[in-house]
């Protein structure tokens, strides 16, 4: 997998994917208070066929998975203002019939202000996902570059300890088995 560096685009088109995921879903129906939620039979063989056929855009498996991910981004942001305002917008921008520049104007605001700021907020976003990536929190573990705590040797295999700093006539002091016994003068 190549590492490409998110921008404020190619977040905005992962939110609006995550809209239009959303919306594709099937709404959830209960029960109903009469009647039958089977369609109507068909009685004749010679009606079979006349009416128009339907079809319903189901979103894909690959959509479906990344949302959730889009929603976590969303609901990292600080600022519950800035989520709001990009849930509302990416729900505007997914359905039919509506109108960015209505939406502006309920916010308060017009078409270029509602863009800068989706702009400024997907940008928060694509800065929050490259900073991931640059320290590495969501990539695994790679062995051979991550510096191991080596534990401390219990012995040491070589009676030579380091001594390269010693003069080349001169007797460690701290290691009693290799002085030889001192030889006390009678006072």
């Amino acid at each position: 997998m190549n590492y490409q560096a998110w921008t404020a685009k190619a977040v905005e088109d992962r939110v609006l994917e995550a809209a239009e995921t959303l919306m594709l879903l099937p709404g959830v129906k209960g029960p109903q208070a009469y009647g039958s939620a089977m369609p109507t039979p068909v009685r004749d063989w010679q009606s079979y066929g006349l009416e128009p056929s339907t079809y319903k855009r189901r979103p894909s498996r690959s959509a479906l998975d990344r949302m959730p991910e889009v929603w976590t981004w969303i609901n990292g942001l600080p600022n519950q203002a800035d989520r709001v305002l990009l849930y509302s917008w990416a729900w505007v921008k997914v359905r039919s019939g509506k109108k960015i520049a209505d939406f502006a104007s309920r916010e308060g605001m017009n078409v270029r202000t509602l863009r800068r700021s989706i702009t400024r907020i997907c940008q928060l976003i694509a800065n929050d996902l490259n900073r991931m990536h640059a320290v590495r929190l969501n990539s695994t573990v790679d062995l051979v570059s991550e510096n191991q705590a080596e534990p401390d040797p219990e012995t040491v295999s070589s009676v030579n300890y380091a001594n390269h700093w010693m003069a080349p006539g001169a007797k460690p002091r701290h290691l009693p088995e290799r002085l030889e016994p001192l030889q006390r003068k009678s006072a």
